[in-house]
């Protein structure tokens, strides 16, 4: 995996985005999750197993992706 390629497609790679801007955006991230949890707001992922990284990253890189891709280490 090439992090460079991956951070220059502009991928979050959280929580280390938020590590560098966490103060910043605490407000809006607190009414955001309230949001979340009332269902007012829903988000679009696609969850991907660790056997599955290869086509997760394959999905990002060529924008096929629906919302958020998130690699599930469980």
């Amino acid at each position: 995996m090439d992090l460079a390629d991956f951070l220059l497609a502009d991928v979050s790679l959280l929580p280390v985005n938020l590590m560098t801007r966490g103060k910043e955006v605490a407000a809006d991230a607190k009414g955001l999750l309230a949001d979340l949890r009332t269902g007012a707001l829903t988000l679009e992922i696609e969850r991907h197993g660790i056997d599955a990284f290869a086509e997760a990253a394959e999905r990002l890189r060529s924008g096929e992706a629906i919302g958020k891709v998130v690699l599930d280490l469980d």
